[in-house]
Parts: C-alpha cells; sequence; structure tokens
C-alpha cells in the first residue's frame, strides 16, 4: 500500500499592513513578509525562504512562527516580486554556528517535518499599492493533500530497463506550479510519494547527452494513489545531429525558473521527447554572414553543442526544459495549437544520418510565448536594502 502525504500550495495571502519606519512613499524599497506552514497550519521554522529582484539575490530562513520578514530593493513600483522556498537554512544563515549536535538534532526534527509534505517553489508576493511610506507584500506556503504515484520505465524495445547498459535517468515531477524530485532506479522503477492530490502533472526523465522524455497525467488520474505502468522510452536511436546557433540570449526568468539553464529545447511534434541544446559563447563570423553583420551581433551571443536525437519533426523553444516558457510550450502541443503559427516556433526536420541545422533569436522566442521580458538580474548583489544599495536599483543591473 502506497503511503498517503500531503504537498503545499502557494495560496495568495490574506492582506494587512506592516509597519514602517519610512514616512515617505519609496517606489525603489518594498516590505515582504513570507509565512511557511505545514498542510496542519503548523509553522515551520529554520525553512530557508529567498528570491530574486531586479537589485540583486537574497535568502533568509523562518523563525520559531515559521515567518520572513525583509525590506527589497526594486527597480520601480511595477516590479513583480517572487520568493522560493528552499530546505533547512542550514549553516549558511546562522551566526555564530551552534554546536554540531545542536545542528545535527535540529536538522532531523526540520527534515521529519519538511520532507512529510511536498512543497511548492515559487510564488509571486501580494502587494500592496502605498500612498505614503514604503509598501508590503505577503506570501504563504502550505500544504494541500497529495498522493503517490508509480510506473516502470521500459527500453524502447520493451524491455526491463535493468537489462540495459546505461544507467537510468533522472526524473522530475512538475504540477501546478510545482517541482518535486521522483525516484528511479537501475530497475526503472519510478516512485513519487508527493505528488499533488487532482491535479494535473508531467513526469520529465533527464537521459545522458541532453535526450529528455515527457509523461502527463490528467487531474482525474490523481484522484488517488495511481500506477503509470509501463512506459516505454521513446527518445529512440539518436541517429540525427542537430547544431544551432542563439541571438539575443534571455536565459529564462530567474525570478521562477529555478536551476534552470540558458539553452534551447527540441520538442517532438507531440511533445512526448526531445533534447536540451546546451551552449557555449561564440564570437566566430559564420559562413552566412557578412562582416557587416556580424559586427552587428549583439554580444554575447552562443553556438549550441552537438546534439544527437531521433529521426522526426521537433519545434525549437527557448530555454531550459524545467523553465516555465518550456511547460507552456509542451502544453500547448498536446493541446493540438499549432505553436508555429500561434508563437513563431521554429520548425525543423531531422533525418537519420544527417545534420540539421537552427538559428534561435532567444530574445523573440521568449517574449513571443511569455508575453515580455524578464528583468535583468545581478545575482552577485544583494537585494535586502540597505543605505548603499537603495539608489542604486534604478540602474537596473544587468545579468552577468
Amino acid at each position: 500500500m502506497l503511503l498517503r502525504h500531503t504537498i503545499p500550495v502557494a495560496l495568495l495571502m490574506t492582506l494587512g499592513v506592516l509597519s514602517s519606519a519610512v514616512e515617505s512613499k519609496d517606489d525603489t524599497v518594498v516590505d515582504v513578509q513570507v509565512k511557511v506552514v505545514a498542510g496542519d497550519g503548523k509553522p515551520l521554522a529554520n525553512a530557508l525562504v529567498f528570491g530574486y529582484t531586479t537589485a540583486g539575490f537574497w535568502r533568509k530562513a523562518t523563525d520559531s512562527l515559521g515567518q520572513v520578514s525583509v525590506r527589497l530593493v526594486v527597480k520601480d513600483a511595477s516590479e513583480r516580486v517572487y520568493v522560493q522556498l528552499g530546505g533547512a537554512s542550514g549553516a549558511v544563515t546562522r551566526e555564530p554556528l551552534p554546536p554540531f549536535s545542536e545542528m545535527e538534532a535540529e536538522g532531523r526534527i526540520f527534515h521529519e517535518v519538511f520532507n512529510a509534505w511536498g512543497w511548492r517553489s515559487t510564488t509571486e508576493v501580494l502587494i500592496i499599492p502605498a500612498e505614503s511610506g514604503v509598501r508590503s507584500g505577503f506570501a504563504i506556503f502550505k500544504g494541500v493533500p497529495c498522493v503517490s504515484m508509480r510506473g516502470r520505465l521500459l527500453t524502447a524495445s520493451g524491455e526491463p530497463l535493468g537489462n540495459a547498459p546505461k544507467k537510468p535517468p533522472r526524473a522530475i515531477g512538475w504540477g501546478s506550479e510545482m517541482r518535486y524530485q521522483i525516484q528511479c532506479n537501475t530497475d526503472g522503477e519510478i516512485e513519487a510519494p508527493n505528488v499533488p492530490q487532482g491535479i494535473a502533472g508531467e513526469l520529465e526523465l533527464i537521459f545522458d547527452e541532453g535526450l529528455r522524455q515527457w509523461i502527463v497525467w490528467p487531474d482525474s488520474k490523481a484522484a488517488g494513489d495511481f500506477d503509470l505502468g509501463d512506459i516505454p522510452t521513446k527518445v529512440g536511436a539518436p541517429t540525427g545531429v542537430v547544431r544551432g546557433r542563439i541571438d539575443n540570449m534571455v536565459g529564462g526568468d530567474t525570478r521562477v525558473d529555478r536551476g534552470t539553464q540558458p539553452g534551447a529545447c527540441l520538442i517532438s511534434s507531440d511533445a512526448s521527447h526531445g533534447a536540451f541544446v546546451y551552449m557555449v559563447e561564440d564570437d566566430w563570423r559564420h559562413a552566412d554572414e557578412s562582416p557587416e553583420a556580424f559586427a552587428k551581433v549583439q554580444r554575447p551571443r552562443y553556438v549550441a553543442h552537438q546534439v544527437k536525437v531521433s529521426a522526426g519533426v521537433y519545434f525549437i523553444a527557448p530555454g531550459d526544459s524545467g523553465a516555465q516558457c518550456q511547460r507552456l510550450i509542451r502544453d500547448a502541443i498536446r493541446k493540438g495549437e499549432d505553436v508555429e503559427k500561434k508563437w513563431g516556433l521554429q520548425r525543423i526536420i531531422v533525418e537519420e544520418g544527417k545534420e540539421t541545422t537552427f538559428t534561435l533569436d532567444d530574445e523573440k522566442a521568449y517574449k513571443a510565448v511569455m508575453g515580455e521580458l524578464p528583468p535583468k538580474i545581478n545575482s552577485h548583489k544583494s537585494a535586502i536594502a540597505t543605505d548603499e544599495n537603495k539608489d542604486d536599483a534604478k540602474d537596473a543591473p544587468k545579468r552577468p
């Protein structure tokens, strides 16, 4: 019998007002309060809450009431603010360090609670406009029921994965803007105890050489503990070669795309499989470029590592396979939408034994799908307001 757990979802918050020592209106700072509670409503102490604004990165651990209060620097009043939830704060947020035995005991208590639930990783902060003084923002992470999921990955020929020479893929679950780990052992047995109940989800399998496979289930499937059954590997024999170039790199939205990498992704015409294309900086003039055109290229630009995939039709999508933009594209393809016509995504045909090339304007493609470009982030600076960095926010620091 599979065990049932719960998984939190970030909910919209109860409005309130935080006190502020600042009397005059200031659009470049906002007081943010975040609360983290388990599904039974009990506050979770020592949880790591962090995020990015245009000013940079910040992080802080919840107190005994499961709360974090922080004043953040932003570019202006129109900037959207997001918070992310990590694991135990550990030693990185402690000054001075407690004795090791105390840290070990506290960490064990934290993980007993934290691991009993799944956690939504990112949510937008609700900002309260202010006629005067510093604006306030609120967010809460809270639990809802979840179920367990299992399945069995087979080779493309239908054999048990344990008979295959390669190691099993990594597995990640996506659902309602949640990200959760899924176990896949050497025999191909897949299990996840923290799948959101009654919410449609997506299982992402990450193979060597950048190959990806996606399996989805409807919300009705997750009404209770469920089994995906046998899952044949769909990536196929990598017989075609793809190379590419990316201009005007965006690299996703640092505020919401957690742990993703700059690059592009090939998505099959049915969104069942594809490949992530890693990028390296490219400063060479290509054969199809005149010296004048090359001189106008926005720097830096990137060229793709060679990737081998099975023959078929693919769409070129901006960003990592786990980015919000990518998941929207896969959902649209599964719904039967023409993403080539809707968003102008490039469509390529990969043939066995042949090389196919592409050029992606990352900025144009990202904006077409998401509607706007993410702000530039300087992750090497602190977003916590001080007298020194508050005025720097108006300069809109750029991503390094």
